[in-house]
């Protein structure tokens, strides 16, 4: 009711202010509630990445729906988590779906990740991480051998150490459907 007919606030302009509250502003919330977010899984994660989790643990529910996007996964206490039908599809895009970095007590599950051809893996745990739940999630048709060393394989889950003393530990890989992967679940 702030508002004339070309939709321009009168008045005090406060019920016409966007998300962040500029008044007359276009920003809206995305899907996982950020101002001026830009919809994507990425965007959510590099939004708490940038400090803005409360209570110590990121909480990150991603709605259903396609994700056309590589994601890299380096935040520490978080739990990025599908709320409903959720598939992360980074065929074309990348040769990697999902990409857990430098990562505490960090937790992916419930999605579908699905590869082709031109990837080598749907998940990749590197060394520095500790205490990485991955679970409930449905992981298929990778097809690329690994590029960046001589194994011929393509995987679901890739983890790897640079030697018996900086490897990922305290890992659970649970409940994971793996299939049609040219090499290793």
């Amino acid at each position: 009711n702030d508002t004339d007919e070309c939709n321009v606030c009168s008045g005090d302009n406060s019920s016409c202010a966007d998300c962040a509250g500029t008044p007359n502003g276009d920003l809206i919330e995305d899907i996982f509630g950020i101002c001026g977010g830009d919809n994507t899984i990425q965007g959510a994660i590099d939004y708490f990445e940038s400090g803005s989790e409360e209570d110590g643990h990121v909480l990150i529910n991603v709605p259903s729906g396609t994700y056309h996007e590589s994601i890299h996964l380096n935040i520490s206490w978080a739990t990025l988590s599908c709320d409903g039908d959720c598939v992360i599809d980074a065929r074309g895009i990348d040769q990697r779906a999902v990409i857990i970095d430098n990562a505490i007590n960090t937790t992916i599950e419930g999605f579908t990740i699905h590869g082709d051809a031109t990837m080598y893996a749907g998940v990749v745990i590197t060394p520095s991480c500790l205490t990485v739940n991955v679970s409930n999630n449905t992981i298929f048709g990778m097809g690329l051998s690994n590029p960046s060393n001589d194994s011929p394989l393509a995987y679901g889950i890739l983890t790897y150490g640079n030697d018996q003393y900086d490897m990922p530990t305290g890992l659970c890989l649970c409940d994971n459907e793996i299939f049609g992967i040219l090499g290793s679940g």
